[in-house]
């Protein structure tokens, strides 16, 4: 019902002077298919601006000579395929920011993946989020390009395995850092219907955000580390406060983790590193 680091990355853009693009990938697809979203961002800023309008993108020369890429959740999976297939994308991207980052899968997916052959669609949806149920209230776009089988299979802990194996050498040989942030909470923080999943998390590690376990959230490569642990579940620790008539009751669901402060730390953290050394940034630092 919202989008990650909104209005906190519009906020960011404005303060610091830097132009954001943010790729319009589809949430309930498989990883490959996402590469094309991905592509078009940086390539022709195609998807959505900073304050999450629509933004149609141009043709021609690249609106971004080199950037910083930040995914969140399966965004993370996202970005990596489309680091390992597109040249373009090694060439130009100057770091990636992994947020709580399904970087090897979920024990969940694994679970809703196996009950896709006996169960229906919408049964399955309401096991990764019941707030998919509320279907009135909750839009229906593309949904011609919905693949929800490839979209949690992307997610298992199998799936994600074979592709870091697969792609190992090439992830360890990256020349570009990877940082890598983990979150987790007890299950008395998270949704009252997500403390199931919170609890089964924890029979493998009690360090989980009530989605992945935090050796989940770390890529294996020799320019990858885990930069910090952050105190909240997997979705306040990105999405602004969900609307009232979507939160089921829940008290969880104010989201009042400081995404915006959390954004600047990123921006101001790659500044330090060089990653980001755009003239353009204001001096207000």
């Amino acid at each position: 019902p919202v989008r990650a680091f909104h209005p906190a990355l519009q906020h960011c853009a404005e303060r610091f002077g830097i132009p954001v693009m943010r790729a319009d990938s589809h949430p309930m697809r498989g990883c490959d298919a996402n590469v094309a979203d991905i592509m078009a961002a940086i390539s022709h800023s195609r998807g959505r601006n900073a304050d999450t309008s629509f933004s149609e993108g141009q043709q021609g020369t690249p609106p971004f000579d080199k950037f910083l890429a930040v995914g969140y959740s399966k965004g993370v999976p996202d970005l990596l395929a489309t680091y390992v297939q597109h040249e373009d994308f090694r060439a130009r991207c100057r770091g990636i920011i992994s947020w709580a980052g399904a970087i090897g899968g979920s024990y969940l997916a694994n679970d809703a993946y196996e009950n896709i052959p006996v169960q229906d669609i919408d049964s399955i949806l309401l096991q990764v989020n019941p707030l998919l149920g509320l279907n009135p209230m909750m839009p229906k776009v593309r949904t011609a390009e919905t693949n929800i089988t490839h979209a949690v299979h992307d997610l298992t802990t199998a799936a994600r395995e074979e592709f870091n194996m697969h792609n190992y050498e090439m992830l360890d040989s990256m020349d570009i850092p990877v940082l890598c942030f983990s979150a987790a909470c007890p299950a008395s923080e998270v949704p009252y219907f997500q403390i199931q999943a919170s609890l089964k998390l924890r029979g493998f590690d009690a360090n989980n955000d009530m989605q992945l376990i935090e050796p989940q959230t770390v890529l294996q490569s020799a320019t990858s580390v885990q930069v910090a642990r952050l105190r909240g579940n997997h979705w306040d620790v990105a999405y602004p406060r969900f609307p009232k008539t979507l939160q089921l009751g829940s008290r969880r669901l104010d989201h009042p983790f400081p995404k915006t402060a959390a954004m600047a730390a990123h921006i101001m953290l790659a500044i330090e590193l060089g990653i980001l050394t755009d003239d353009s940034i204001d001096d207000e630092l």
